[in-house]
């Protein structure tokens, strides 16, 4: 007496394979590569309880760089003029000293790591907070400083410092003539805020 069919058997392990690699492809994927930028977080940031501090450290980041445009070597053979507005901000890592965190984060065009990304004359990289804050305290940077602070002179709500700042007029006006282009993760974030529809 036959108890199975051949065929329906094998079919059984086609099935099971496909569903198992399908499963194993899901839980090694990254976010991003699933087309999820948002709201997904690194899996360090989630474990240490910092979501709202790396959305500050991202949104902070676009704001003060985003209408700056990259500067191409001629070596790249780049000519297209592009803001880093547009471009995609990955984690890199979360620091914690002491009673301050640090999160970094770097601008990337073409999967190619953009370096050098100046402000106020430092290279910006990341932001520190103190504790559980939302306030950044310092930013961090490749120069030799490796911190840097922001100050103004006027009242805080008048002061133009990105940094301090970071919605200025002029990063709205960036914002909305952008508003099809900007990078995802960005566009929703001004939505959030209001900034844009």
């Amino acid at each position: 007496m036959i108890l199975f069919n051949s065929n329906s058997l094998c079919m059984k392990r086609l099935i099971t394979l496909v569903a198992f690699c399908i499963l194993s492809f899901v839980a090694k994927a990254s976010p991003d590569s699933l087309g999820y930028s948002y709201p997904c977080y690194p899996s360090e940031v989630k474990h240490l309880g910092l979501q709202q501090q790396y959305d500050i450290t991202r949104w902070y980041m676009y704001c003060i760089l985003c209408d700056r445009e990259i500067k191409f070597t001629k070596e790249t053979g780049e000519k297209e003029k592009i803001s880093y507005g547009l471009l995609p901000l990955k984690f890199d890592h979360v620091e914690i000293r002491k009673d301050t965190v640090e999160i970094d984060c770097y601008f990337y065009y073409k999967d190619i790591l953009i370096d050098g990304v100046t402000t106020r004359n430092y290279s910006l990289w990341g932001l520190v907070f103190k504790g559980k804050s939302n306030k950044p305290i310092q930013f961090s940077t490749q120069s030799t400083g490796r911190y840097y602070m922001a100050i103004c002179d006027g009242a805080p709500k008048d002061c133009q410092v990105r940094e301090l700042n970071p919605l200025q007029p002029e990063v709205i006006k960036y914002i909305k003539q952008n508003k099809e282009k900007l990078d995802p993760w960005f566009r929703k974030q001004a939505q959030k805020r209001g900034v844009i529809k």
